[in-house]
């Protein structure tokens, strides 16, 4: 809205300048006519007497449209000079607002380069935390692996020796049976 009304402004200066220009063209323009007028009144002083009046009435003409020329030169000059200052205060305005808007994008900014530091920490602290506890976790799974082998070797020598002294029991059984007479008394 404020830019809708700063180029209705800018076009009325340009308006009122182009239309100044004009006015400025035809005061000069009269105001030759007039010196010429005059010139010639003094050529001709013989036709000057009959055309006395009628260069009168030119002259009252022209100072009549003169005045108006002059009025509206005035009043389009008012109103540029209003419009100058509008156009000035906007801008003044504006520029505020942007230094406004500057400062408080400027420190949302920095809390977002805060926030993604602390959390780009956060992040690459839990990552390290990650990476430790699979470290821990493969290493657990590795002696957990060892001890189930040890286990199973352990179960397997205990059957063995299990085994190996039930032959024995049965031989030494064998051999008291054979060698140790039976007392019945």
């Amino acid at each position: 809205m404020k830019d809708q009304s700063l180029r209705k402004l800018q076009q009325e200066m340009d308006s009122l300048t182009f239309r100044n220009q004009q006015l400025a063209k035809r005061v000069e323009l009269l105001q030759d006519e007039l010196a010429l007028s005059e010139t010639r009144g003094k050529k001709n002083k013989k036709s000057a007497e009959s055309s006395a009046q009628l260069s009168q009435e030119q002259k009252s003409v022209f100072n009549e449209d003169l005045q108006k020329k002059i009025e509206e030169n005035e009043r389009l000059h008012i109103l540029f000079f209003e419009a100058d200052e509008q156009h000035k205060r906007l801008e003044a305005e504006l520029r505020t607002r942007l230094e406004v808007l500057e400062t408080d994008a400027a420190q949302h900014q920095a809390v977002v380069d805060s926030l993604t530091r602390k959390y780009t920490d956060t992040i690459e602290k839990l990552q390290n935390d990650k990476a430790k506890l699979e470290i821990k976790s493969q290493t657990l799974e590795r002696e957990a692996k060892d001890c189930r082998l040890r286990t199973e070797e352990c179960q397997q020598q205990l059957k063995n020796l299990q085994a190996a002294l039930g032959s024995r029991l049965e031989e030494s059984l064998c051999i008291i049976n054979e060698k140790v007479p039976f007392n019945d008394t």
